[in-house]
């Protein structure tokens, strides 16, 4: 069984022996690449235009002939080495501007690691630049039918097909966060600071897109044909029953030709869904493991953040529901563009020596009704 969840995610990361990544920043209009190489989940080099460096870049400490962080926030020397055309002869940028984005593009990496990404195994995704707003889905196409022939001397070549769906739109919205670091922040060289804040916007990030997601799903109200009631084993056990409702819910759904292949549940339900859907033994009689195309687990729980006194709310799926889902081009991510982190000037008036502003453009596809089956579980004893 393939299961998608913070924990394993986080075990397979550390299980891969090293992948790269490459992160866009724009820095005073000037676009900077960071890349980096992790190994067994730990970061092992970052690159920039200025050149590679080893592990996770951290200022080191000024009487050590170190960076400080005023090096690199507040206006100080034009750096000419600065890929990209100048903007403006009147523009001073720090000196060290450039490891300073790196290593907050850095820290923001991290923190998304902490934060994984539940929901890409339910959907598609299509990336375009060049994505308008909103995206018209007479662009999109539903479904695409193409059936390679053999092809016989002479004949024409068969063409592939595009069966479109209704006229909608779909929105691309514009995602931001920002922080702004004070000229107290710089005075004192708190450094550990900026790293706490980078850390948060990777999360803050990563916990939006899983919300924006699944949240669709979760919060559908689904029509009677796409709720299967929970269905209690005349034998009492828990087990039976919840493999039954299962098996109920998946007929329902491949009878009105959407066969799931996935499972959204909440992480309360990992070791019943783990007895119910494997092998097991009751009062004499072995029930299989269920096989076929059902085998692809997501679990996903109410994800709560804080921004000063307020907290925000991500509603994972209720425990006492879960869904199944066809994964088809009902379920698409439109990308314009991934995560840039911004690095601006700052406010005199207001003693912000930076700002700094995170932009994600993209929009969701999504058609519950003709791709996922509620279930509702049954009552445990």
């Amino acid at each position: 069984m393939e299961i998608w969840s913070k924990d394993a995610i986080e075990r397979g990361w550390k299980a891969r022996p090293e992948w790269t990544t490459t992160r866009r920043a724009d820095v005073y209009g000037r676009q900077l690449d960071v890349t980096i190489t992790r190994h067994f989940g730990e970061i092992a080099r970052v690159k920039n235009p200025y050149g590679e460096l080893a592990s996770r870049p951290y200022f080191q400490d000024a009487h050590a002939g170190g960076l400080r962080l005023r090096d690199g926030v507040g206006p100080m020397a034009f750096p000419r080495d600065l890929p990209g055309p100048a903007v403006g002869e009147l523009l001073t940028v720090p000196s060290n501007l450039g490891d300073f984005i790196t290593k907050s593009v850095v820290d923001i990496d991290v923190g998304a690691m902490t934060e994984p990404l539940v929901y890409p195994p339910l959907y598609r995704r299509l990336v375009d630049p060049n994505f308008s707003n909103p995206v018209d889905l007479d662009t999109l196409p539903v479904e695409a039918s193409v059936i390679f022939l053999d092809h016989i001397e002479g004949e024409e070549v068969q063409f592939g097909t595009r069966q479109l769906g209704e006229r909608e739109a779909v929105p691309i919205t514009t995602w931001t966060a920002g922080f702004e670091y004070t000229q107290d922040m710089v005075e004192y060289d708190r450094t550990w600071q900026i790293q706490q804040l980078n850390e948060a916007f990777g999360r803050a990030h990563n916990a939006l897109l899983n919300h924006i997601h699944l949240f669709p799903i979760i919060s559908f109200p689904y029509p009677p044909e796409n709720v299967t009631p929970a269905y209690v084993d005349p034998s009492g056990d828990y087990r039976l029953s919840l493999r039954g409702t299962i098996s109920r819910a998946w007929r329902a759904a491949a009878n009105q030709d959407r066969p799931p292949n996935a499972i959204l549940a909440p992480s309360s339900l990992q070791f019943d869904l783990a007895d119910a859907l494997g092998p097991l033994t009751v009062n004499g009689t072995t029930f299989p493991s269920v096989g076929g195309s059902l085998r692809r687990v997501v679990y996903y729980d109410t994800t709560y953040l804080r921004r000063g006194n307020r907290t925000f709310r991500y509603p994972g799926v209720p425990e006492d529901t879960l869904f199944l889902v066809q994964t088809s081009d009902y379920l698409t991510e439109l990308v314009k563009h991934d995560l840039r982190i911004q690095a601006g000037p700052g406010d005199l008036t207001r003693l912000i020596a930076q700002q700094l502003v995170g932009v994600s453009r993209r929009g969701v596809y999504c058609v519950p009704q003709l791709c996922v089956q509620k279930v509702e579980i049954p009552p445990q004893p």
